[in-house]
Formats: C-alpha cells, sequence, structure tokens
C-alpha cells in the first residue's frame, strides 16, 4: 500500500508533544488495534534517530477498533532537541502483516526556554 504521508506538523523543542492519528486500511476502514502493536520513529536532521522507545508512549485510544492513537512525547525529551526538520514513521503489526501508515515532516523550532 502507498505509504500516507500526513500534513507538517509543528512543534517547540521543550514543550510536550501530542501526536494524534487514525490509522486506516488502504479501503478507508479503521485498521483495528486491538491485537496490533504499534512503533513510531522519529529521525533527526541528519537523518539519524533521535529518541528511543522508551522515551515516548503510544496509547491506543478507545475504542481500539476506530484505529485512534496518541503519541506522547514529554517536555524533557524534546528540550535538546536542535530545531530543523524531523520525519516520522508509523509502522503498526498484526496477524495480517506489517504495515506501515504514515511518514512526515515534523518542524522544530528552537527551544526558547534554554532548558
Amino acid at each position: 500500500m502507498p505509504i500516507p504521508h500526513h500534513p507538517d506538523l509543528e512543534f517547540v523543542a521543550g514543550d510536550d508533544w501530542d501526536i494524534g492519528g487514525t490509522l486506516l486500511r488502504p479501503d478507508g476502514s479503521a485498521y483495528d488495534l486491538s491485537t496490533a502493536s504499534v512503533i513510531w520513529m522519529l529521525r533527526g536532521p541528519d537523518g539519524l534517530p533521535c529518541l528511543q522507545p522508551d522515551q515516548y508512549s503510544i496509547k491506543i485510544d478507545s475504542p481500539p477498533t476506530a484505529g485512534l492513537i496518541t503519541i506522547a512525547v514529554p517536555a524533557p525529551v524534546t528540550a535538546p532537541l536542535r530545531p530543523g526538520r524531523y520525519l516520522d514513521w508509523l509502522r503498526a503489526t498484526d496477524s495480517a502483516g506489517t504495515d506501515t501508515f504514515w511518514t512526515g515532516i515534523i518542524l522544530v523550532s528552537a527551544n526558547p526556554w534554554g532548558e
């Protein structure tokens, strides 16, 4: 299936980030997350992964059959990120297989608080 590109997102380093999304099958129906595992990756301006899985959380919103998720990245994790263009990827796996559900640009502004 073609990889959907989400609209550009803009965040400030040093703020909490909440990234919400809906995972959809190619036919437009919601992806059932009841038995799925979901992973997310954020690559920095240099193209390298810049966060570890224990630095953010992925919440499957209720009901899991609606395909709704929220990725939460806390302020202490985003604080040291350099300003620039980041690229994120989201993948889910269930008994039918593994699919990448989105990719897109995240624009990060400098941390104005210097924390």
